[in-house]
């Protein structure tokens, strides 16, 4: 019977080797060349958000019910969705939406993703963050929230994330000849037997300007679409695919990147309407900041 020999240093790099192949398959990330390739990032958010509010008689309130046949009124509530997109820093994965759906699904939140054969595969988010409840980190001025993510084996192999390298890092507008494509769920459409986010393109139509947030009047940056964004667009992510379909030709953009996010619509009574996009720089920054603050504290 002959001897068998372990070589330490051999062993030691097959299973490293083994763990890294784990680890890249579990934390893949887009490499999208079209917008269906990014589909496996985009998350839709639902939740309740508490009571409905009503304005009578220029006092606003909380809208109550009371039912034929029940002894007390009950609050109306109200729902609140958006979507939003998977990313990943260093070797965490992160949720990314925008702060204003962040505060309003509460902490019930359901969070709606791609699961097999293009089915709809639903988690609530408290079974899906590192801290609990979950903590999201939001930014001083934009509207932007990150939450720190610790999911399932299941969940990683259902996912594709949107690398932090693939981020805009300068707080600059796209070029306005760009093609650049909205991904997410508006009037929660996409969802129902089949899982089918829905696509928008437009073009930049600004550069940078300032601009009050329409939920919380703070002060911050902003860049316009030509197009109105609609309900359930907020959080969405904005990419620029490296290459477009213009007529019988593909255009090329250059390589894949996420240069922002879905905000809201600024609107006047005359009808004119632009979707307010919060630039991909304020994304990465908030990204930057919970992965800071979900390192564990060095002893």
């Amino acid at each position: 019977m002959n001897n068998l020999k372990v070589h330490p240093e051999k062993a030691f790099i097959v299973i490293f080797l083994a763990l890294f192949l784990v680890w890249s398959i579990g934390m893949s990330c887009v490499s999208a060349q079209t917008a269906t390739e990014v589909f496996p990032a985009v998350v839709y958010l639902q939740g309740h958000s508490g009571p409905q509010r009503l304005t009578i008689a220029e006092r606003e309130g909380d809208l109550w019910v009371k039912y034929n046949g029940e002894d007390h009124p009950e609050p109306v509530m109200s729902r609140m969705s958006g979507s939003g997109f998977i990313t990943q820093a260093d070797d965490r994965l992160y949720l990314v939406t925008a702060e204003h759906v962040a505060r309003g699904v509460g902490q019930d939140t359901e969070v709606i993703l791609r699961g097999p054969n293009d089915t709809p595969l639903l988690y609530r988010l408290s079974d899906l963050v590192l801290s609990k409840p979950p903590k999201w980190i939001y930014h001083e001025i934009a509207d932007v929230a990150v939450v720190a993510l610790a999911p399932p084996p299941d969940f990683h192999a259902a996912i594709k994330a949107v690398n932090i390298a693939q981020i805009a890092d300068s707080l600059v507008a796209p070029d306005i000849e760009l093609y650049l494509t909205t991904i997410g769920f508006p009037l929660s459409l996409g969802l129902t037997g089949m899982f089918s986010p829905i696509v928008k393109t437009s073009h930049s139509a600004s550069g940078i300007f300032r601009h009050k947030r329409f939920d919380n009047n703070k002060e911050t940056d902003f860049y316009i679409l030509e197009d109105p964004s609609v309900a359930g667009f907020s959080g969405a992510l904005v990419v620029k695919l490296p290459s477009v379909r213009v007529g019988a030709m593909r255009s090329s953009q250059g390589t894949f990147e996420c240069v922002g996010l879905v905000h809201g619509t600024f609107n006047d009574p005359t009808g004119g309407k632009f979707a307010a996009i919060v630039p991909g720089a304020y994304i990465r920054e908030t990204i930057l900041l919970a992965a800071q603050q979900s390192k564990p504290a060095q002893e």
